[in-house]
């Protein structure tokens, strides 16, 4: 039986708990470079005697102490009161342990004071927890860390403010963040023609499914041959595509159409009439019907593309 014994400064510990707490007193300091700690206080088994302690003053008082990092954090993923994180948060001499205290913080109001340290790592934590909107929009707007930002920018889901991000931010870091919260077509479009330097055009475009506006971006992005295939090729709109590919003034878009087009009747079209010899020849290349090829063998087309 785990008989209960008070403790004059903590409440009530467990017998299994204090024999955890007994393995802290005179924990030894880290170990160099080779070194080990044979003894029943060494920090792998300290860190497996915390998950037998639950109150949170021995538990604040490890995360504050102990010669562990990772002892310490995990102390803190432990505690469950207000005042003892907000103690550990404080006072830590460890970053990362603070850090780790504010991510399971709830106060609104401790947690937008945290939202303006001057450390990025404690913001960043802040953020992560924070549920004020007004902190976060601030926080993914003007932090002057890119990995603040990114963080409060994976938390919002206003789609007229991520693509202004996705747009503005200097950190491709961010500006990708911002794309993966975007679902609105008409802001992905937005994206791809606007974007000054490509890299977020191209990332867009695969989650763009209307047909017209893929043409529009092709048309647009006409010193760059990779994103114009890429537009064509995520064009599904047949109709369009055989347009695009019988009769439109660009031979490059006419030629990527072609690669997409699945109807022999407009691939023999363009193999016979099209002005441009290699758009004939990529069309007779994809026709697959052996009457349409005889047909074609047997017009007045040039002998190359007859001999296709």
């Amino acid at each position: 039986m785990n008989r209960r014994v008070a403790s004059p400064s903590a409440g009530w510990i467990g017998l299994t708990g204090w024999f955890a707490v007994g393995l802290f007193l005179g924990a030894p300091r880290e170990a160099g470079a080779g070194d080990t700690f044979p003894t029943a206080a060494s920090a792998e088994v300290r860190g497996r005697a915390v998950s037998g302690i639950d109150d949170d003053e021995t538990l604040s008082r490890i995360a504050m102490e102990d010669p562990s990092t990772r002892v310490r954090v995990l102390a803190v993923e432990r505690i469950h009161g207000e005042a003892a994180l907000q103690r550990v948060a404080r006072g830590a001499g460890r970053e990362a342990v603070r850090a780790e205290a504010v991510k399971r913080l709830s106060d609104p109001e401790i947690l937008e004071e945290f939202c303006r340290s001057e450390s990025w790592v404690l913001r960043r934590a802040a953020v992560s927890r924070t549920k004020g909107r007004a902190l976060l929009i601030e926080a993914a707007l003007d932090d002057p860390d890119p990995y603040v930002r990114e963080e409060a920018v994976g938390r919002l889901e206003d789609q007229d403010l991520l693509t202004r991000i996705a747009l503005r931010d200097p950190s491709r870091m961010v500006r990708f963040r911002a794309v993966k919260g975007i679902t609105d077509e008409d802001q992905l479009f937005e994206i791809a023609q606007r974007d000054p330097n490509g890299e977020m055009r191209d990332l867009v475009i695969p989650l763009i499914t209307d047909s017209p506006r893929l043409l529009a971006i092709a048309r647009k992005a006409a010193a760059d041959p990779k994103t114009r295939a890429l537009a064509v090729s995520r064009m599904t709109d047949r109709e369009l595509l055989a347009r695009l590919a019988r009769s439109d003034p660009d031979s490059v878009l006419r030629a990527l159409a072609v690669e997409q087009v699945v109807d022999p009747a407009v691939l023999s079209a363009v193999a016979l009439d099209d002005s441009d010899e290699t758009i004939r020849l990529a069309a007779v290349r994809r026709v697959g019907d052996p009457l349409v090829l005889a047909r074609i063998a047997r017009s007045a087309a040039p002998v190359a593309i007859r001999a296709a």
